[in-house]
């Protein structure tokens, strides 16, 4: 586990990096990073713990997504709920597990697939985007940033990220065919954003691509003898970090080409040159989207967005395929 990172009013003064590499931003910026929809690995029960403690069973949804609202000021890195409404029409939310590391946080497939098997109406899968994600993606200062978090009021706003929506597709795919309606929501100090993907689009298509490459690869590595000691007493590739697939292949590549042989050298190319196929097609969509967001996020720590503001950005994210709404806290609570 990665200690959380600190800003210049945390006691200690360690500030932030001076500059971030683009996969450093992705993680900073509230990326939802789900192990098993880019990774395909599973959370083990000796690294399970709660990701949003606060969120209480008995709580209606407006009650939750506030208690998520306090954990983007107070939290130091991402936290997830699920909301569920069941068959009888009772609801209530429940807490996920998994890992967490800097700003994000990784939650296994299998607390998604235990609420799935009771065969609820309706789920909610909810994240958080904390002040400090903002922080750490260089959008806000220090200053900034303590201001936000003791607002009565705070009005920053962190759209859904490029990873958010590969995340949503994941979630499509693997329960397509069960009985359950998925939603996703990304929790922001200043409201709620929920998006849910096409299946059909291009994207979605490609997503999917890449995360079976991605799968493949290593299921092939697994078999290859000259990688064996970079398992884990267990046999597990991920119980240690580097914990997704994709960072064990990227480690490979540039700390251990000369330690595996030919035919593991082989996989590792052939499959992150799959992966970066899938960043070169899709990087003007990304630098676009990314260049809107951060547009949007920086004016927004210094006045409160209008609703409008909102709406403009959410219909970005149909290069993607993905249909993107926003409400902020003061429509919720009126709502009531």
């Amino acid at each position: 586990m990665h200690e959380r990172p600190r800003t210049p009013d945390d006691k200690n003064g360690e500030s932030r990096p001076e500059t971030l590499s683009r996969r450093e931003f992705l993680i900073h910026s509230g990326r939802a990073l789900f192990l098993g929809v880019l990774s395909a690995s599973i959370v083990g029960s000796e690294l399970r713990h709660a990701l949003a403690a606060e969120v209480k069973e008995g709580d209606s949804l407006p009650e939750g997504l506030r208690r998520l609202r306090k954990e983007t000021l107070t939290a130091y890195e991402e936290q997830f709920a699920f909301h569920i409404t069941r068959n009888d029409g009772s609801s209530g939310w429940e807490n996920g597990w998994g890992e967490s590391g800097g700003t994000t946080a990784m939650i296994s497939l299998d607390s998604v697939d235990e609420i799935i098997a009771q065969k609820p109406r309706q789920l909610l899968i909810a994240h958080t985007h904390p002040v400090v994600g903002a922080y750490y993606a260089r959008v806000i200062s220090s200053e900034e940033s303590k201001r936000i978090r003791e607002s009565e009021n705070p009005h920053l706003s962190i759209p859904p990220s490029f990873q958010d929506i590969m995340s949503a597709v994941g979630f499509e795919a693997r329960y397509s065919n069960t009985e359950t309606k998925i939603e996703n929501a990304a929790i922001d100090p200043w409201g709620v954003w929920k998006f849910e993907v096409d299946a059909g689009h291009p994207f979605a298509h490609d997503v999917l691509k890449r995360k079976q490459a991605l799968e493949s690869g290593v299921r092939k590595l697994d078999a290859n003898k000259s990688v064996e000691r970079f398992k884990s007493n267990d046999g597990d590739f991920f119980a240690l970090p580097p914990a997704t697939k994709e960072e064990f292949l990227l480690v490979l590549e540039t700390r251990a080409l000369g330690t595996i042989d030919e035919e593991a050298r082989a996989i590792v190319g052939e499959t992150l040159t799959l992966l970066r196929d899938f960043e070169i097609r899709y990087k003007k969509t990304f630098d676009a989207l990314n260049t809107r967001a951060l547009e949007y996020m920086k004016k927004s720590a210094l006045e409160a967005p209008r609703e409008e503001d909102a709406a403009t950005m959410a219909k970005e994210y149909a290069a993607l395929g993905a249909h993107v709404s926003f409400t902020p806290f003061h429509a919720i609570e009126s709502s009531r």
